[in-house]
């Protein structure tokens, strides 16, 4: 019977920052690949390629801490020659569903930790994958960061867009988008948010963003001038300026400074006295005085 070795992941750390991974791989009768597999899938950091090679300067910097332990991680760890019996069952799962798995596990790290605490290795671990394979579906962190991103935009959209197609006429419309948004940022809007306080996601989605928002602008802009007949060029700041009040309701309901109800009452109140305000004083008879 072949032997196994049980160690804790502390005891595991301290062996593999003592010595080549190679020697102590032999030892323990696998391969190096196969000990780096078991600390990477474990989180137990080991040192780099060339480690032991490199000056002893280098050797002698500080070795990166112990983090805490996965939620699944055995209180000990066995070593051992024979192959251990997979934990899941291996499925092959389509390009667009293996990438809405990865990018669904990051998406939860993110709304947890932060964005930076998304690293391809451990969203790789998170979903039973080699780090290499998932390298395969997204080519950085940034490129995965942005498809959530996209995502979550895209998600969002096709609520208020749902909510725009129910109803013909710009008020109730306008009240079901802002709700149907506000909906979006109570279910959602921190994940959204927590990406977009990445500079490299802001800059990639920049452009898109820019576009899909003019066209949007520029569409409810006309159905506002066409049914309360003013000039579109008093429609179109009116608009920039109701989003702005719709983002500012939200930015406040993300960060739990003001409930949904609230945020809904407050942003509508708002957005309903500046329109009627705006449509006096554009129905105002020429001969009278505007303020």
């Amino acid at each position: 019977m072949e032997p196994s070795y049980r160690l804790t992941r502390q005891q595991l750390y301290d062996l593999a920052w003592s010595r080549p991974l190679s020697a102590l791989a032999k030892e323990f009768g696998i391969t190096a690949n196969a000990l780096a597999k078991i600390c990477d899938r474990l989180l137990v950091p080991h040192p780099p390629r060339g480690h032991w090679t490199s000056a002893t300067r280098a050797r002698n910097a500080p070795r990166p801490p112990l983090p805490p332990a996965p939620e699944d991680c055995p209180k000990d760890v066995t070593i051992s020659r024979q192959r251990a019996p997979s934990r899941r069952s291996r499925t092959r799962l389509s390009l667009t569903a293996r990438r809405e798995q990865i990018a669904t596990a990051a998406a939860r790290i993110v709304a947890e930790e932060g964005v930076n605490a998304v690293t391809m290795k451990r969203v790789a671990r998170e979903v039973g994958i080699s780090e290499a394979l998932a390298y395969n579906y997204f080519a950085s962190q940034t490129e995965l960061l942005v498809f959530i991103a996209h995502r979550e935009q895209g998600q969002m959209q096709e609520m208020m867009q749902a909510a725009i197609d129910a109803n013909p006429l710009y008020v109730p419309r306008s009240q079901a988008s802002v709700g149907s948004y506000l909906d979006y940022i109570a279910q959602r809007g921190h994940l959204l948010q927590t990406l977009l306080s990445s500079a490299e996601v802001r800059r990639q989605l920049q452009a898109e963003h820019q576009s899909r928002r003019a066209w949007a602008r520029q569409a409810t802009a006309g159905h506002f001038a066409r049914e309360f007949e003013v000039p579109l060029e008093v429609s179109l700041p009116a608009t920039m300026m109701f989003r702005a009040i719709s983002v500012r309701g939200g930015a406040l309901l993300a960060r739990r400074k003001i409930g949904r109800k609230a945020a809904e009452r407050l942003v509508n109140t708002v957005i309903t006295g500046a329109r009627e305000g705006l449509l006096e004083w554009v129905r105002r008879p020429p001969s009278a005085p505007r303020a």
